[in-house]
């Protein structure tokens, strides 16, 4: 009789157990999907900035040609100009290109994580390139404004407008720079992954 009731208990726990473990295998999915939506959420959003960013650029270039052709600033400035803005806009492109939030519903999460590490990593190296090359077209606009424009006073105010207006550009993209960064912190962070 004895053996009878602890066969009767251990079967009762047994089935208890594989209960436990259902509902446990439930909860895990249910887990990784919304960890799955909420990746592939914020992969949207950096893929959003990274489109208003293109869309930035494209406007960018004709709209440069047109104005400073305009206020008599040289073809050569003006070529260069264009260059540069189609060379940041391709790069902007090709970055946010490989960005792919289906990748987050239906691929791995490590390749999700690995699509982010790299994204954060090229935003931050880009830095190194744009820095640089915007001091130098400052540069190069300041001056080109001075030597072209007659009037002084005219040709300072023309520079104190195009310093206010590059600050405001400047600290608008900076602000778009640094919310993708901490968007790829995010998902990474909620992916557990780190920076090596």
């Amino acid at each position: 009789m004895e053996n009878n009731i602890s066969d009767i208990e251990l079967q009762d726990m047994r089935e208890q157990i594989a209960a436990l473990k259902a509902k446990l295998s439930n909860e895990e999915i249910v887990n990784e999907k919304l960890l799955r939506n909420a990746t592939k959420s914020r992969m949207m959003e950096i893929q959003k900035k990274g489109l208003l960013s293109i869309l930035i650029g494209i406007f960018a270039i004709p709209y440069t040609a047109w104005a400073f052709s305009n206020i008599g600033l040289s073809w050569y400035f003006v070529g260069a100009t264009i260059a540069m803005l189609i060379f940041c806009t391709a790069c902007t492109a090709v970055m946010h290109h490989r960005v792919n939030s289906n990748t987050a519903s239906t691929g791995s999460l490590f390749e999700c994580a690995k699509q982010i590490k790299k994204l954060k990593k090229e935003y931050l190296d880009w830095f190194k390139i744009a820095i640089p090359m915007i001091c130098f077209w400052i540069a190069w606009l300041c001056t080109e404004v001075i030597i072209k424009t007659p009037d002084m006073a005219y040709a300072l105010a023309l520079v104190g407008g195009m310093i206010f207006g590059g600050c405001i550009g400047g600290f608008i993209g900076y602000s778009m720079h640094r919310k993708v960064i901490n968007t790829c912190d995010d998902i990474l962070a909620s992916l557990g992954e780190t920076d090596e």
